[in-house]
């Protein structure tokens, strides 16, 4: 298979897969054909890894099939998304691109001790724990892997409810670690801001600092249960496997799953 059509901007972490791919260090490999609803275009969707959560990635866009899903998500459940008051907070870097078209998207990231509600590298400073938007401002509030990475999760939902429009939706994607267990806290804020792990350690890339972000929750379906019983929003969890847009689940992977959750005002 040659994959010299791949363009350049794709993950660093998938290009090293490719390259092990290549090497004969992995002999794993899944390719489709399709249709990306993340940069609307025909497209070829590859994978060297088993998890196709974020390694199936397509060759256009660099969009991982999380991503594809929940943008499938947002033209299903809000078809009139382009007229919508949208917020995202840490944006994802493929989804930008087609939800600027949209001139009421805005984004914020979080910087820790800076000043809340200011202008950072062109985001808004924003804690979840804390936002310093009106009550009723958003249509939609976005969020896509970030709440693996709060303390207090229980708190963001009940500030995302808030910010919320009445009858508006928290579209949001979050990695099910415990498909078979309930919720488990995984970090707890020490006195200083870092992270206290309770078990292993674990860290994400971030896209706020050059050091990585400590993976603070577990979840499991129960997740749904929690957001219930902080804020009161009912929570769908949306699957759709659709090999046209390059959304499949791995059977032989029991954490990759697949799946976007929609939580009501």
């Amino acid at each position: 298979m040659n994959f010299s059509n791949i363009k350049e901007y794709l993950p660093t972490s998938f290009k090293i897969k490719i390259k092990r791919f290549l090497l004969g260090e992995t002999g794993y490999y899944v390719s489709q054909m399709g249709f990306c609803p993340v940069c609307r275009k025909n497209a070829t969707f590859s994978s060297v890894a088993h998890n196709y959560r974020e390694d199936f990635i397509c060759h256009s866009c660099g969009s991982p099939g999380r991503v594809r899903l929940l943008m499938l998500a947002l033209d299903k459940f809000c078809p009139d998304w382009t007229s919508l008051i949208i917020h995202e907070s840490s944006p994802g870097s493929h989804s930008g691109k087609i939800l600027k078209q949209n001139p009421q998207y805005s984004t914020s990231k979080y910087y820790p001790n800076k000043p809340l509600g200011s202008i950072i590298n062109g985001f808004r400073n924003e804690n979840l724990e804390n936002l310093t938007f009106e009550d009723n401002q958003f249509d939609v509030f976005i969020t896509q892997d970030v709440l693996e990475h709060v303390y207090n999760p229980e708190k963001v939902f009940s500030e995302i409810k808030r910010v919320l429009k009445p009858g508006g939706i928290h579209l949001f994607t979050v990695p099910i670690h415990n498909m078979n267990s309930p919720t488990e806290v995984w970090a707890k804020l020490g006195s200083k801001g870092e992270p206290i792990f309770l078990k292993t350690e674990e860290w994400h890339g971030s896209s706020v600092s050059s050091k990585d972000s400590a993976c603070t929750m577990h979840y499991g379906y129960d997740i749904v249960d929690i957001i219930s019983k902080s804020c009161g929003m009912k929570t769908d969890i949306y699957r759709e496997l659709n090999s046209t847009n390059g959304i499949l689940n791995n059977p032989l992977d029991s954490f990759s799953q697949i799946e976007v959750f929609i939580s009501r005002k």
